[in-house]
C-alpha cells in the first residue's frame, strides 16, 4: 500500500496532482478539507474528546468558514481514522492538503511505524505567494469557494507560514520531505512526483 501526502500553500495544485496521481497508481483521493466538512455535517454534538482533550466542534466549524485552520487534534483524529481503515482494507490513498502540523505528521508516522508493509511519501508543492494570489483569484471566479474570498487569502498565507511551514521544516529534518516545483505545468509537476514515487 502507498500513502501520499500532498501539501503546500493554498492553490499550489494539491487537488490537480492528487487526480493525476490517483489515476496512475490506482489510489483513492482524500481531500482533507472535504473530510473535515463531512465530519462537521455528520457530528451533531458540541464537543468531542480526543486523547483527553475536549474540542469545541461548533467553534472549529466557524474557524474553517473564516479561512482559518481547524485544530490539529481534530484533523489528525479524522485522517488517522481514514488511514487505519485503509491499512486494514489494504487500500492506497492520496491526501490533498495533509498534514498541516507537526502533531499531525507525527500521528501518521507513528501509525506507519506500526505497519511496516506500507510506503509513504510527504510531498511539498512549492509555489510563491504571488502565484497563490493569482491562482486563488482565478479559482474564486470559477468555484466561489468560501475560503477563497479575497479577504481570506492573506489570512491563509499567514496561517501557512505560522502553522504549516514549521511542519515542513520538521519533515525536512527527518529527511522524509520531497520538495517539488509547483510553478511548472500540471503535467511537469506530475512527472516530478512520479519520479520520486517510482
Amino acid at each position: 500500500m502507498i500513502y501520499v501526502f500532498l501539501t503546500g500553500k493554498p492553490a499550489c495544485g494539491k487537488d490537480t496532482q492528487a487526480k493525476l496521481l490517483g489515476a496512475e497508481i490506482k489510489a483513492k483521493i482524500v481531500t482533507t478539507s472535504k473530510e473535515i466538512d463531512k465530519f462537521f455535517k455528520s457530528y451533531n454534538k458540541k464537543f468531542i474528546k480526543i486523547k483527553g482533550v475536549k474540542i469545541n466542534v461548533k467553534k472549529q466549524k466557524e474557524l474553517k468558514s473564516k479561512g482559518k485552520l481547524v485544530a490539529y487534534r481534530l484533523v489528525a483524529y479524522i485522517v488517522e481514522n481514514i488511514l487505519k481503515n485503509a491499512i486494514k482494507n489494504k487500500k492506497s490513498l492520496i491526501f490533498a492538503g495533509s498534514p498541516r502540523s507537526i502533531y499531525e505528521a507525527k500521528t501518521y508516522l507513528n501509525l506507519f511505524k506500526k505497519n511496516k508493509n506500507v510506503k509513504y511519501f510527504f510531498i511539498y508543492l512549492k509555489i510563491s505567494d504571488k502565484t497563490v494570489i493569482k491562482r486563488i483569484k482565478e479559482r474564486y471566479l470559477r468555484e466561489k469557494r468560501e475560503d477563497d474570498k479575497p479577504s481570506n487569502v492573506k489570512k491563509r498565507l499567514i496561517a501557512f507560514k505560522k502553522e504549516i511551514l514549521p511542519m515542513l521544516q520538521w519533515l525536512k529534518k527527518q529527511k522524509i520531505l520531497i520538495e517539488v516545483n509547483g510553478e511548472k505545468t500540471p503535467e511537469e509537476v506530475h512527472k516530478q512526483i512520479i519520479n520520486y514515487i517510482k
